[in-house]
């Protein structure tokens, strides 16, 4: 076969644009880093548990072997997990920078990849070793470069196209007619440019032997890189009077970094990169769970957790006032009532059978022990103290005129 044949598919970008193009473009052989082969075979591959419909439901242990490699802080977040990636292996670097230069001769116009889902696919039982879907999480327009490596027979790309699956209008559409791309043996690399992804579903259907696939992609960054949580983290005022934001941001760290990390096991080959991270949104978090415990006081207070008479009552009485008088009561619990269920949820989650089969190491630390710091008391008693406060504030302020 001639060194870099390329195979190119054109189709409008979207129903109103006939002069763009999506392209799917395929280079094989492609062997301008020979020593990437062996880098696959080497990295730590583990099957991922995810929780495909969201908190609460049923895990899902994947066909695939997966690890994640990328930039300092990147992350991928898919099926409800959220992978960290691990530092760029020096023969992958490499293969990044060609699969990028490849990309931009290709005319891509968002081809600075950030990270890599690579996979390892063997003794797949099934006729689809990756089922049909869009790549989500990621920066909208940007190319998606794939370089695989097959060692086997029959193995093939399914694609179809499927208006909006991922991208800015996000909605899915009906998934049109399959067409299927033989995947030759060796290396080899295809490329899903632009806003391919955004109209565009695949697959990977099974052959023999093992195929190895590096799939390099623009990562979003916003919600998903160390460096935006951590600036999030700073940019969120530590006030009572700032309690939405406050209570937002304790959200976001607990549920969507911390139990995330914990949930997946000590993984030692990310702690150089990844453990000063967690340690600094384990503090933010703490910081952000003090304010809450100080709104909570606040409230206990100006019901009556004082006498009703104190300057201490008064002052507290006042302040709930102006932040809103019975409502604050009204948000508080609906705020912890939302955090207890996600906490059970969690709790569910880490405990599940699905995760006996991981080496001991890589099963989740439940409860995660960040979690022991709280100020906070037990939050369903919390909730039946807000309760008992609310209508004793409502019975006070009825009754008193704050001087």
């Amino acid at each position: 076969m001639v060194a870099g044949r390329r195979k190119r598919s054109r189709e409008p970008s979207s129903p109103s644009s006939s002069s763009s193009s999506s392209l799917f473009e395929v280079v094989e052989p492609f062997e301008e880093v020979p020593e990437a082969r062996r880098a696959l075979e080497r990295l730590p591959y583990e099957v991922d548990v995810t929780q495909p419909m969201g908190l609460g439901t049923a895990l899902a242990v994947t066909k695939v072997k997966r690890v994640l490699v990328g930039d300092e802080g990147a992350t991928y977040k898919y099926l409800g997990l959220r992978l960290f990636a691990a530092p760029w292996p020096k023969e992958l670097s490499k293969l990044d920078a060609a699969l990028k230069n490849r990309a931009k001769a290709l005319g891509a116009a968002e081809c600075e990849f950030t990270a890599s889902l690579v996979n390892k696919m063997e003794n797949c039982s099934h006729e689809q070793a990756v089922s049909w879907h869009a790549d989500s999480c990621l920066e909208h327009n940007s190319t998606i470069a794939v370089y695989q490596v097959v060692d086997g027979a029959g193995w093939r790309l399914g694609i179809r196209e499927c208006r909006n699956a991922e991208g800015p209008q996000k909605r899915g559409g009906t998934p049109g007619e399959a067409r299927h791309v033989p995947l030759v043996q060796g290396a080899s690399a295809y490329f899903m440019l632009d806003d391919f992804n955004h109209h565009h579903q695949h697959a990977v259907l099974a052959g023999s032997g093992v195929r190895y696939s590096s799939t390099h992609r623009v990562a979003r960054t916003r919600g998903h890189s160390a460096s935006w949580v951590l600036g999030y983290a700073k940019s969120v005022q530590l006030s009572p009077s700032n309690w939405r934001a406050v209570s937002r941001a304790v959200d976001v760290l607990e549920f969507e970094w911390l139990c995330q990390w914990y949930v997946q096991g000590l993984r030692r080959n990310l702690e150089a990169s990844w453990c000063p991270v967690i340690a600094k949104l384990e503090a933010a978090w703490l910081e952000f769970e003090n304010v809450e415990k100080t709104r909570y006081d606040a409230l206990l207070d100006a019901g009556g957790g004082t006498a009703a008479s104190s300057k201490r009552a008064k002052k507290k009485r006042r302040l709930v006032a102006s932040l809103g008088g019975g409502g604050v009561y009204d948000a508080a619990i609906e705020d912890f009532e939302a955090k207890r269920a996600k906490r059970d949820k969690w709790r569910t989650r880490e405990r599940d059978k699905a995760y006996c089969a991981r080496p001991p190491d890589l099963r989740p630390v439940s409860p995660p022990p960040f979690l022991a710091r709280s100020p906070l008391p037990d939050l369903e008693a919390a909730i039946a103290h807000l309760r008992a406060a609310k209508e004793a504030y409502l019975a006070t302020t009825t009754t008193t005129t704050f001087s």
